[in-house]
């Protein structure tokens, strides 16, 4: 039995070194962000291409072993998951899809609960309900819920523009970087003639007077501030974050990823940010540094996919359904009085099959 809950806040096994990146995670992503530099300079610095062949891949940290994901789909369910019922009965109609019966749970073990931030709440509050908790306690818990919520007024930028528009700034302010820290008049004439330490010395300078919160700090120090190299270094900073993020997990590095997480939850604690995101990133990074060794590496090993079993071709379980749903509601959702929740069903099983059909059929047409 379950020991009785007193309050629906999370119960977290951490000290206070948990509270920040370990030593060796920030010299881990370091070395990548130098890396991630330097292969920014090798790609849109074409006079450094002499020394390509003695650039090296990015440090690994741990990286799931290169594999084809199996993946077993479900029919799409008629069902409300912003409440607490219908959520529930989500899981009941998975496990009943799956054929797993309460004996069958309890001979299986540990299973892993994935979902975002809304379906782990609803859950955890389905639990605490159901574990002896009052009836004022869940009516805050509902309050609570209700005002986390509310929408804002402001609405994101769309994702694609951003990931593009930050892979061609960033681009470009590194190669910008060099031409300020290299030391010569011309970038080309220095990098013809650079060796692999001269390029190494300059991106430790770029990166450091650059991409760090160090170079902002000084720079708000100053007596008369330039607010818009300011802003510049901000972005840097945060672009090259969000760059080395996106690379570690296409090379299927959970370490990396894990590394970058870290210096995050730390960000979004700030005032104006995501603190529910920070708890959330928290909390399940203590849950797992707890966990045995072996149990911890299976359930990080499972956080990236790789539908097709090439280098470099990880993305992220999420990312894998909302492609279904792209499909399945875009692609081969049927119009008109065919459009119904028992055709969604019946397709969203077999969907990448149908795409796999389709490319074919075009393919050979």
């Amino acid at each position: 039995m379950n020991p009785l809950r007193t309050t629906t806040s999370p119960v977290i096994d951490w000290d206070v070194n948990d509270a920040l990146p370990s030593p060796l995670s920030i010299e881990q992503l370091g070395q990548c962000l130098l890396w991630q530099i330097k292969r920014l300079a090798f790609d849109n610095i074409k006079k450094l291409e002499h020394l390509r062949q003695a650039f090296k891949d990015c440090p690994e940290v741990d990286a799931i072993l290169v594999h084809l994901t199996s993946q077993y789909l479900l029919p799409a369910m008629h069902e409300d998951e912003l409440s607490i019922e219908g959520t529930i009965r989500v899981y009941l109609q998975i496990l009943r899809n799956l054929g797993l019966t309460d004996d069958d749970l309890k001979a299986h073990g540990l299973m892993f609960n994935d979902g975002d931030l809304l379906t782990d709440s609803l859950v955890d509050k389905s639990a605490h309900r159901n574990s002896g908790g009052t009836g004022s306690e869940r009516t805050l818990g509902k309050a609570k819920l209700v005002v986390a919520r509310q929408s804002l007024a402001e609405k994101a930028t769309p994702w694609k523009p951003s990931h593009e528009l930050l892979q061609m700034s960033l681009a470009a302010h590194v190669k910008d970087g060099f031409r300020i820290h290299c030391g010569s008049e011309d970038l080309d004439t220095w990098a013809l003639s650079a060796t692999m330490e001269d390029l190494d010395v300059v991106v430790e300078r770029v990166y450091r007077k650059l991409f760090t919160t160090e170079a902002l700090d000084k720079l708000r120090a100053l007596p008369h501030r330039d607010i818009t190299h300011e802003n510049v270094v901000l972005l840097n900073r945060d672009a090259l974050y969000y760059i080395k993020f996106v690379s570690a997990i296409k090379k299927g590095d959970i370490g990396r990823v894990i590394n970058v997480l870290q210096v995050w939850m730390v960000m979004m604690r700030t005032p104006k940010t995501m603190p529910k995101y920070a708890d959330a990133i928290f909390e399940t990074l203590r849950r797992i540094d707890r966990y045995d060794p072996v149990l911890k590496k299976f359930f990080l090993h499972n956080w990236l996919v790789n539908l097709t079993g090439r280098p470099y071709s990880f993305k992220e379980v999420d990312l894998l359904q909302e492609h279904q749903n792209f499909w399945a509601k875009i692609i081969y959702n049927a119009k008109g009085s065919n459009r119904s929740w028992n055709w969604l069903s019946m397709i969203t099983v077999c969907i990448f099959t149908l795409r796999d059909t389709m490319r074919t059929v075009q393919n050979t047409g």
